[in-house]
């Protein structure tokens, strides 16, 4: 939690990706519906020129914009494939 958000560390594998930047990054994430995920994940370019490269310094700048909209950047939505229904 970082200022009553729940953000995720995550990793990405695959380091041809054009939002690899380093192993480890923070992500956000909405139920846009039930079967609707939607992940954001931190730009940490928008922060680079305010934050000291430590984890205590990010987390503040973090905490300061946590309500802007650009401190994430879409990354995908994922959506739960479910079986379809049956009639009656």
């Amino acid at each position: 939690m970082v200022a009553g958000v729940t953000l995720l560390n995550v990793h990405d594998l695959n380091v041809e990706s054009r939002f690899y930047t380093k192993p480890w990054v923070f992500a956000r994430y909405s139920f846009l519906e039930p079967d609707v995920l939607h992940v954001r994940i931190l730009d940490e370019a928008l922060l680079k020129e305010f934050v000291a490269p430590t984890p205590t310094a990010l987390r503040a700048e973090v905490e300061r914009h946590i309500a802007s909209e650009r401190l994430f950047m879409d990354y995908c939505v994922c959506l739960r494939v479910t079986e379809a229904k049956k009639g009656p």
